[in-house]
């Protein structure tokens, strides 16, 4: 089994979340490259089976320090809201046992892959305190040219969960990579009109060895 809890370059206060196992992901990224990804946060984040919920928190509890521990981020490579429930039960255990702050990394199609949950509202009641949203385009045929997706017009639905998450109480960013086409101020026009400030905007770099 691979790496459920790991670290970037040894960094203690921030403890990722792998939870998704076969890297199982609703999109079939261009740029995805997950061997690199691996070496680049020096662990292996391939999980041939689905982790329990009990093997998760034991692993938890193992290689967490509460002392040092700041945020706990759910990032693998794959998507961890398919496992919604899980991640649900994983957050309410970590707001129990640490009181720490709780983020989702995720491609935002929480509402293609459970069409009939109100997500953000069980993500904020569990205590997820953020989400940070991988956009990386304005529009829906570049989003389906880089990211492959397995459903179709996914698109529309990534605006309306980045707009619901904005709306409640959990903390929304949206993310970019950063290609050398983009143009950030029609970027920042873009997600102003989803009613975010430029401060909720990052531009993230690709990760290299």
């Amino acid at each position: 089994m691979g790496d459920i809890v790991y670290y970037v370059r040894g960094n203690k206060k921030k403890a990722y979340l792998n939870i998704t196992p076969n890297y199982e992901c609703t999109n079939d990224c261009v740029f995805c490259d997950k061997h690199m990804l691996e070496g680049a946060v020096q662990s292996n984040l391939y999980l041939e089976e689905e982790p329990s919920l009990d093997y998760i928190v034991n692993e938890i509890k193992q290689k967490v320090d509460g002392n040092a521990v700041e945020e706990f981020v759910f990032c693998g490579i794959g998507e961890p809201l398919i496992y919604l429930d899980k991640l649900i039960n994983i957050t309410i255990y970590i707001k129990k046992e640490y009181n720490k702050p709780v983020r989702v990394n995720t491609n935002g199609q929480a509402y293609i892959i459970h069409p009939y949950k109100d997500v953000v509202t069980m993500l904020e009641k569990a205590g997820v305190d953020s989400v940070s949203i991988s956009l990386n385009v304005t529009d829906a045929r570049e989003y389906n040219l880089l990211h492959k997706p397995k459903y179709r017009d996914v698109f529309n639905d990534i605006i309306e969960f980045v707009k619901d998450c904005n709306d409640s109480a959990i903390e929304t960013t949206v993310t970019f990579l950063e290609f050398p086409k983009h143009n950030k101020k029609e970027i920042y026009e873009f997600t102003r009109k989803l009613g975010l400030r430029d401060e909720q905007v990052r531009f993230r770099p690709f990760i290299t060895r």
